[in-house]
């Protein structure tokens, strides 16, 4: 999942976005899945305890690596520093990723890998208190 934010004009990252946090499954906090059933990832834990717990990236600042921030751990301050959680990953930042807006958000498989799984039941709750459900059947 590739999250987009706007363009604000303040160390805008991309050409049409703001910045890109890429979140991957095998990535997750706690991860459980089988093979053979549904898994639900989830971008927050409540109870700090459940499974499937979503992690990101930002490929401006770093590449993948184990132990990548929750939404909550991005959002939870307003100078969000990359070298705190991957050190040697490159100078530090302080990105305040709450004050941005969501532009666009996009599922894709990665292109150097094997996808055998299926995408539904996406449900995207707004800050007001909408919700967006995609059914994908």
């Amino acid at each position: 999942m590739l999250l987009y934010t706007r363009e604000d004009g303040k160390d805008d990252t991309g050409g049409f976005y703001g910045y890109r946090l890429t979140g991957v499954p095998w990535r997750a906090q706690r991860l459980e899945s089988g093979l053979d059933e549904w898994v639900t990832f989830r971008l927050d834990a409540p109870m700090g305890t459940e499974p499937n717990t979503a992690t990101f990236f930002d490929q401006a600042f770093t590449n993948p690596f184990a132990g990548q921030p929750t939404a909550a751990d991005l959002l939870d301050t307003t100078m969000f520093d990359w070298s705190a959680w991957n050190p040697g990953s490159g100078m530090p930042t302080s990105i305040d990723y709450g004050a941005e807006s969501i532009r666009f958000l996009s599922l894709q498989t990665g292109s150097n890998g094997d996808s055998t799984g299926c995408t539904d039941g996406l449900t995207v709750w707004h800050t007001d208190g909408r919700q967006l459900i995609i059914d994908l059947e």
